[in-house]
């Protein structure tokens, strides 16, 4: 990945958006870390290079920070249904680079909640401040 008109650059040399706070963060570690590598995340052995997996950084990463070990996976099925709260499938599709909208309901986590809120917006819709009992 490369870092430029804050975006993240995949090797594929296609773009990934970035939001102001995430660019930000980015832009301050990328200065702190002193690299002049072209790459967010250059090898450590190789700064002309891009890490080639994160399984070692991840695990290290949990450790120092003292959080029990989960999959890195967990923060992508996190991310589809956080987005899919506010953004429509198309969105979500072309943001987790799904080539088919039905790839999201594996990373879309249980929205059992956001289902009832829903069904509750619904139902004052409808029956206004009778949809309560008294």
């Amino acid at each position: 990945m490369e870092f430029r008109n804050e975006s993240v650059w995949l090797l594929i040399r296609e773009p990934l958006p970035l939001t102001d706070l995430a660019y930000r963060v980015l832009s301050e570690w990328k200065k702190e870390l002193g690299s002049d590598s072209p790459f967010v995340f250059p090898s450590p052995r190789k700064p002309d290079r891009p890490i080639t997996t994160v399984k070692t950084a991840w695990k290290a990463t949990l450790r120092r920070a003292g959080v029990p070990h989960f999959p890195i996976y967990n923060l992508r099925h996190a991310f589809c249904t956080r987005l899919s709260w506010v953004a429509p499938d198309a969105v979500i599709q072309r943001a987790m680079r799904h080539t088919s909208p039905e790839t999201k309901r594996r990373y879309q986590l249980s929205m059992v909640e956001q289902v009832r809120e829903a069904m509750e917006k619904a139902n004052q819709r409808v029956y206004g401040d009778r949809a309560t009992i008294q």
